[in-house]
């Protein structure tokens, strides 16, 4: 972290792990230090990756989709609540509980924000970056409702709507190309024209057209697409998933890639130069693990 300059950035996102009290949302249980070590201890989410659910089914069916994609919703604008831009949606970063509901993770590119204010880095996931994003121009909350509309076509789709393996036609679609859905009868794919509707209009490409810029979630959530859904069940967990990870004859890691199985827990031993570097810099870390989970 001092090597690599990353001691503010890591107080953020402890910060933001801390605040991420949600349902929908991987927080941090517990954090503790040593002299030479931070500890974050987080929930083990055992369903894995909902990528890897995906993977297996190719695409998902218009209802499973609107399943997950409240469930998303509701997890970003809890971030939103609290200033937190998310900035990496995406499947690999979205888990499936044991009990078959979303959650959230890895806020290593997230940012706090107020008000009007304008983040201008670039970062994200190439073919779920928005084209403020891309064109530099100065991003806010929106970035993760346009990421929102890119996970919809794509859980439905099987691809993402801009998608090229050329870097530069990816960004030069995302900035310019208009959505397009395939034809239905042609792949055999069923879809509402209300899911058109709502993908169509997360997928704006001036920000403050967006659906979500004006209201955030509750904006979002009272789409028509979502007309014929208890979101109330689903917020509350009280409906059945779609999907249920099965534990039988399994372990707890069953729904992870762990090819080299378990490892000890130990420290590795740290270099003499390493250690004067965090002695020298001890005053960074004074009173870190202060923070208590409320």
């Amino acid at each position: 972290m001092i090597e690599f300059d990353q001691v503010e950035s890591t107080k953020l996102e402890k910060d933001i792990l801390f605040a991420a009290n949600h349902a929908n949302l991987v927080g941090m249980e517990y954090l503790f230090q040593t002299e030479t070590r931070l500890y974050f201890v987080m929930p083990f989410i055992n369903g894995g990756e909902l990528y890897k659910v995906f993977q297996e089914e190719r695409r998902f069916s218009e209802e499973v989709v609107r399943f997950y994609a409240i469930q998303i919703v509701l997890g970003v604008g809890e971030l939103h609540k609290q200033g937190i831009m998310h900035r990496d949606l995406k499947l690999e970063n979205i888990l499936v509980d044991e009990s078959g509901f979303l959650k959230l993770i890895d806020y290593g590119l997230a940012k706090i924000i107020s008000g009007e204010e304008l983040a201008m880095s670039y970062c994200g996931t190439p073919e779920y970056l928005a084209p403020e994003m891309v064109s530099g121009e100065g991003h806010d909350f929106t970035v993760d409702w346009w990421a929102l509309g890119v996970l919809i076509y794509e859980m439905l789709i099987g691809v993402t709507p801009f998608f090229n393996k050329n870097r530069q036609l990816l960004q030069s679609k995302i900035k310019h190309a208009r959505v397009v859905f395939p034809d239905r009868k042609q792949f055999r794919i069923d879809y509402s024209d209300e899911l058109v509707s709502m993908v169509s209009s997360l997928l704006k490409k001036d920000r403050k057209h967006r659906l979500g810029s004006n209201g955030g979630a509750e904006e979002i959530l009272k789409h028509p697409w979502f007309k014929s859904v208890d979101i109330n069940a689903i917020e509350n967990q009280t409906c059945k998933p779609p999907f249920m990870p099965s534990f039988k004859n399994k372990d707890a890691t069953a729904y992870f890639e762990a090819d080299n199985g378990y490892e000890a827990m130990t420290d590795t031993v740290l270099p003499a130069e390493k250690l004067q570097s965090i002695k020298s810099n001890a005053n960074a870390f004074a009173g870190f693990s202060n923070a208590v989970k409320k």
